[in-house]
Order: structure tokens, then sequence, then C-alpha cells
């Protein structure tokens, strides 16, 4: 019995993160979109996708959509914007 509550527990750890995604497209867990994805990676020296501060820090990436749009993600993977592709 105590093996059955743990397996749901840690089941229902798991589906957390993904419950929480607006969509796999825009989700930080999509390989496109995560922080360990080399194409995001503030540790690529010329890498056009990280935004930095005043102070040349890097403080998140962008992932540009195949409409055109571009989705904006912190440095730890989390969504925090969007530009809609224009008409």
């Amino acid at each position: 019995m105590k093996c059955i509550f743990a397996l749901v527990v840690v089941s229902f750890l798991i589906f957390i993160p993904f419950a929480t995604a607006q969509d796999w497209k825009s989700s930080p867990y999509n390989w496109k979109n995560s922080p360990y994805n080399w194409e995001n990676s503030p540790m690529r020296w010329d890498n056009e996708r990280i935004i930095r501060d005043e102070n040349g820090e890097p403080t998140g990436y962008a992932v540009p959509k195949r409409d055109g749009g571009v989705n904006f993600f912190d440095l730890e993977g989390k969504r925090r914007g969007y530009l809609p592709a224009e008409d």
C-alpha cells in the first residue's frame, strides 16, 4: 500500500510542470525552448538569441516561431512573453 501511495505522489509531482505549460510550442520542456539547448545558451559567445541588460549580463533569450513571432524566456526557461507574427 505504501508503495502504491508513493507511486501516485511521484506521478503527480512529475505531471505538475507539464500541466502548467500553456502548450507544447511555448513550453520550456520543449527542447527548442529549453535553456539547456545550445541555441539558447548565454554561454555561446556569438548567440544572437540572448537578451542582455545594460551591463551586458544575460537576462533571457528569444526563440523565433515558425509563423514569424517570437517567444521570450528567462534564463530558467520560464516563458515571460511573446511577440506575435506580423500580418
